[in-house]
């Protein structure tokens, strides 16, 4: 095998790095996300070189090896399309089940990497069948509440602190940073994490809390 065989893999992730280079917003990882397959499939070339260079008289694989190989590559790649269709219609959280799952996510990651407000249709249905207006609402977005139905009050600093009689929705980044904020200030009071128990979970963005 040539080494210069699967150059050609590289290209398009020269290409995309090009491209981002030179995009003044940061925006995380996510803008060269599509780079790793191609990535990955160069790199198994490279092992497949390594191999041919160093164990050229190597004996094939025994077939029962080769067919527990397979089996196992099969198992993964069906639990991982497991994993994906399960969690439709929360895709935005996904986390594979070796992290954890999504559940595992405000553990691992805040802002933008599992929260947009997705949740805020979710959200809507839940105060129409728990009668809790107006709600104070905390989430990670810029989209109106009040667009999906959502009768809304945005939740006040004393109340971050020691909430009031009413139920509350907030989003997972927020509660991230209020756990940040305890951390770093030595006030517990703000982990609402630690301190409180969810009433709801609304897909996996927004957690719902009522002190009614």
């Amino acid at each position: 095998m040539r080494p210069s065989r699967h150059a050609w893999l590289l290209v398009p992730v020269a290409l995309v790095l090009a491209v981002c280079s030179q995009d003044p917003v940061t925006l995380g990882l996510r803008r060269v996300l599509m780079v790793y397959p191609f990535l990955f499939l160069w790199i198994g070339t490279r092992c497949v070189l390594v191999w041919e260079r160093w164990w050229p008289d190597a004996r094939p694989v025994d077939p029962k090896i080769r067919f527990g190989m397979i089996a196992v590559a099969a198992a993964v790649v069906l639990v991982a399309i497991v994993s994906a269709i399960r969690i439709h219609p929360y895709q935005l959280a996904y986390f594979n089940a070796f992290a954890g799952g999504p559940a595992a996510g405000p553990g691992l990651l805040d802002d933008s990497n599992i929260d947009w407000g997705q949740d805020l249709p979710g959200l809507a249905g839940w105060q129409a069948e728990h009668s809790a207006r107006p709600l104070a609402l905390d989430y990670f977005g810029t989209d109106d509440p009040a667009g999906y139905g959502i009768d809304s009050r945005p939740i006040s600093e004393d109340e971050l602190f020691q909430p009031a009689h009413a139920a509350y929705a907030v989003s997972v980044s927020t509660l991230i940073r209020l756990r940040l904020t305890a951390q770093t200030s030595g006030r517990a009071e703000f982990d609402w994490l630690a301190r409180y128990t969810p009433t709801a979970r609304i897909g996996y963005s927004i957690y719902v809390y009522d002190f009614r």
